[in-house]
């Protein structure tokens, strides 16, 4: 038991023969030295396991025998009855192959002790990489369709320090406040294998408290599996279908019974084409959970029945849809802010979508991209689409409506695609509507009359008919729509872009002096010819350029052709396109990042060279001037005039180590302003203005 100062900890874990996995499960957590901890196993019909554990480890663990294999629900309510006997204030419920790392305990309870609305709490969750766990993680917060008997596993990393709200907790390593077991039961033990811990995380909602990751607290998962691949299948389609008959009715249960076999009907297809083998295990499963929610909707068990939730709304995500032309894996300043907020939206058990086109506009990637995927916990769906770069529209406008009406709030993110289409269809079906500037279409030259006028005569009347919320991305934004369609002040609000720069701030810097850095889209409308102008003038000392990002069409043998002239092409380096994993060692090596776009509607590459530390040479325009600040106002330059930026390019490539890493310091406190962690919660504010809630 726990000293007066140190909550209680009794850790359950239940075993079916796996004797190496289970020892060290039961080593790591004796080691960790917490206090109050105290360990019970239970063994679930294994072939002598408790014998081996109590010679190993006497009676610092308990053991208990059931006889028989109980399932992992039953077995686990074995422990957690032991422990609620013995007054613990924590049950912890640790699959048998897992490892603890010390301090895990005490930043569960830590968390959850800071936090009294906590009922249930889980650490992140590491695993051997590979297609469960990409990047090293398995487990980082979970998303939960029932509707579809559907559960997800997010699987980005949180930021330090956090503790992310999620709508499903695995029952690898679920951390449970006895008092919560005590007001809403232990784990549901019809269901025998998979889907308690959905279960569980459902009735501990509905009883009002919250579940939540830990991002500070990790253990380890091998991902082993006692259970054949077969019985993993059955259980895990026929209880998907019993517990969205527990939770949502008859109604709800036919309607992920619908999905599921659809779901089965692909997997028997592929089968036949020699692709993979033939789902009879799901099969079977299926038709067994149609076959007991049928025969329930007859006689309900007592087991079954469940005090009525305050509304269905309450229970489940905000379904959030963001439209924009084009999204990861291509490249982009709006690109990179939509998916950051998407991301950051799902992290925190928002059901996010994003609805985009199958090919990208801008030519710079060629082919057809996929129908659909799942990018960090977000649902991408793709649509096919006719148009170029300045107009273009779904060939599927059916599909765009159902996907509207299938969500609470419906954020624009360009407003040249298909703008009246999404805000009336969203006006229509009682939607909220937000639309984003990114710049308006304003921050290129192309044609600015023509874009003025269909600003007053188009777009305004839109906006203001179908009553949509209006972030403007900078004050410019906000100034440069005022202008044009003055009517809608009351509707616009500044929230200043950000993106999620946890890994750049603490980027470790290694620059190569002279390297000259632009990276981001190579487009006309960035002006390079200038920067190439001015680094030309720049002779008296080593320099190399390197530009990295997509090209539009034409504009890297324009831009070749320039250097050519210049006499600067052997100290100019074209790198493509590149992915996450190759932009920190690119930044890390710049020792100067030049921007010296002629329009942006915010600045994120120079927001991105910000938060990496790198010192920064930006063309003096709104965007820049409002993102750097006075306090970095040396920082911009007018670039049309190849003096000046020669010269001040040249200082900073002179400038001694010392002096770039305080500039470095300083971009770095002011860019941490614009971390996506913040402009979440401004969003939700917005969200529940419109009236949307989850």
């Amino acid at each position: 038991m726990g000293s007066e100062d140190t909550p209680s900890v009794a850790a359950v874990v239940v075993t079916y023969n796996n004797p190496e996995a289970t020892l060290a499960c039961i080593e790591s957590l004796l080691v960790t030295g917490y206090d109050g901890l105290e360990v019970v196993v239970v063994d679930n019909g294994s072939m002598g396991e408790a014998a081996t554990l109590e010679a190993r480890f006497g009676d610092r663990v308990k053991t208990i025998r059931p006889g028989r294999n109980l399932g992992f629900g039953p077995g686990a309510n074995l422990g957690i009855e032991w422990a609620l006997a013995r007054n613990s204030d924590y049950v912890w419920i640790l699959n048998n192959d897992t490892t603890v790392p010390p301090g895990t305990i005490e930043r569960l309870v830590a968390a959850m002790e800071a936090d009294p609305g906590i009922g249930v709490a889980s650490p992140q969750i590491a695993a051997p990489e590979g297609p469960e766990a990409p990047g090293g993680i398995w487990f980082a917060g979970g998303v939960l369709d029932l509707r579809r008997g559907e559960t997800r596993h997010l699987v980005d990393p949180l930021p330090a320090g956090a503790v992310v709200a999620s709508e499903f907790l695995t029952g690898c390593a679920l951390m449970i406040r006895s008092r919560v077991l005590r007001e809403v039961g232990t784990f549901w033990e019809r269901l025998f294998l998979y889907w308690e811990d959905t279960d569980l995380d459902l009735r501990v909602r509905r009883a009002g408290w919250k579940t939540c990751v830990v991002a500070d607290a990790w253990v380890r998962h091998e991902i082993h599996g006692a259970a054949p691949n077969r019985v993993v299948a059955y259980y895990h389609f026929r209880n998907a279908l019993l517990v969205s008959r527990r939770h949502l009715g008859l109604r709800g249960a036919v309607q992920a019974a619908f999905h599921l076999t659809y779901v089965i009907s692909r997997r028997w297809a592929s089968a036949m084409l020699r692709r993979r083998s033939a789902p009879a295990p799901e099969t079977r499963g299926l038709i067994a959970g149609i076959a007991i929610a049928t025969a329930w909707s007859f006689r309900t068990p007592a087991d079954v029945r469940l005090d009525p939730a305050p509304t269905e709304a309450a229970a489940r995500p905000l379904r959030i849809l963001h439209i924009v032309r084009r999204y990861a894996p291509l490249l982009g300043g709006t690109e990179t802010y939509v998916r950051d907020l998407a991301e950051a939206q799902a992290r925190k058990g928002h059901a996010a979508r994003v609805l985009t086109l199958d090919r990208d506009v801008t030519r710079v990637v060629p082919g057809r991209l996929q129908a659909s995927e799942e990018r960090g916990g977000v649902r991408v769906v793709r649509l096919p689409g006719i148009g170029a770069q300045r107009f273009a529209i779904t060939s599927r406008p059916w599909r765009l409506i159902g996907e509207i009406s299938a969500a609470d709030v419906v954020h624009v993110h360009d407003i040249r695609f298909m703008t009246a289409t999404i805000c009336l269809t969203a006006r229509i079906r009682r939607r909220g509507i937000v639309v984003h500037t990114h710049g308006l279409i304003f921050h290129t030259r192309w044609a600015a009359r023509l874009k003025r006028f269909l600003m007053r005569a188009y777009y305004g009347p839109v906006l203001r008919l179908t009553g949509a919320a209006i972030v403007a991305s900078s004050r410019p934004d906000r100034e440069a729509l005022l202008e044009l369609a003055p009517y809608l002040s009351k509707r616009v609000i500044v929230l200043e872009n950000a993106i999620r720069l946890t890994g750049l701030l603490s980027l470790q810097r290694d620059p190569v002096a002279g390297r000259v850095l632009a990276f981001g889209r190579v487009a006309g409308s960035k002006t390079l010819d200038r920067l190439m102008a001015a680094l030309a003038n720049v002779d008296h000392q080593k320099w190399e350029l390197w530009i990295a990002g997509a090209e539009e069409a034409g504009e890297r043998a324009r831009l070749e052709a320039i250097s050519a002239h210049l006499g600067i092409q052997d100290r100019v380096r074209w790198l493509g396109p590149f992915s996450d994993d190759e932009f920190g060692p690119l930044l890390a090596g710049a020792d100067v990042a030049a921007f010296p776009s002629s329009g942006e509607g915010f600045g994120l590459a120079l927001l991105e060279a910000m938060a990496g530390g790198v010192p920064v040479l930006a063309s003096d325009i709104p965007a820049h001037r409002a993102l750097l600040g006075t306090e970095l106002a040396s920082n911009l330059v007018d670039f049309s005039s190849v003096d000046r930026a020669s010269e001040k390019l040249a200082g900073m490539l002179a400038m001694a180590p010392a002096p770039k890493l305080e500039m470095g310091k300083r971009e770095r406190s002011k860019a941490a302003e614009y971390d996506v962690s913040r402009l979440v919660e401004d969003i939700e504010k917005l969200y529940e203005s419109l009236g949307v809630r989850s």
